[in-house]
């Protein structure tokens, strides 16, 4: 009940200070984009869905601190069951004070969260994701990625809507975000 409070909160807020000082500013058209793909290191497989936020745009953590909600993210299989993927610790956050001294935790700029992948796994997966992304008002998102993994490895990746799909990240920043 307190973190509905919150964010109802905090997006009055946000669209308080909107109308009064922040109503001519641009809202780009997409504000977070993200690609899921796979990697292995040392004899382990990984998926890892890659972040990347407009610039001076935030997400959250998945403890958002006084308001807001992390990155949701539930795995499907073709009959519509949930499947569930091991995720590793997520990468540690940035502290924010936001408008009315509230304090948040989340993410700026490329992430990545990483779940581990069983030996030989093959599954035709959808993955659902939702954000809230933050500058001056905060605004909800979402997207859906179809994925095909075989042994361990995604073969076939793709997004909706297609305008949130982040380029495939480096294997080398990915062993980087990994360690």
């Amino acid at each position: 009940m307190i973190k509905i409070k919150n964010l109802v909160f905090t997006v009055l807020l946000n669209l308080l200070l909107l109308s009064f000082s922040l109503a001519n500013e641009d809202i780009p058209k997409v504000l977070l984009r993200y690609n899921i793909q796979s990697i292995n290191a040392n004899g382990q497989s990984y998926l890892s869905i890659n972040f990347q936020n407009e610039p001076k745009w935030h997400t959250y953590w998945k403890n958002p601190g006084d308001a807001g909600f992390g990155p949701k993210i539930s795995y499907t299989d073709s009959e519509n069951n949930l499947v569930s993927i091991t995720p590793l610790e997520w990468p540690s956050p940035k502290k924010y004070i936001e408008p009315g001294d509230i304090q948040a935790y989340g993410y700026e700029g490329d992430y990545t969260f990483f779940y581990l992948l069983p030996k030989n796994f093959n599954k035709t997966l959808t993955a659902k994701l939702t954000w809230l992304i933050c500058k001056h008002i905060c605004i909800p998102g979402n997207g859906e990625t179809g994925l095909e993994i075989e042994r361990s490895i995604v073969t076939k990746s793709q997004t909706s809507p297609s305008d949130i799909t982040l380029s495939p990240v480096s294997l080398d920043i990915l062993e980087t975000r990994l360690a």
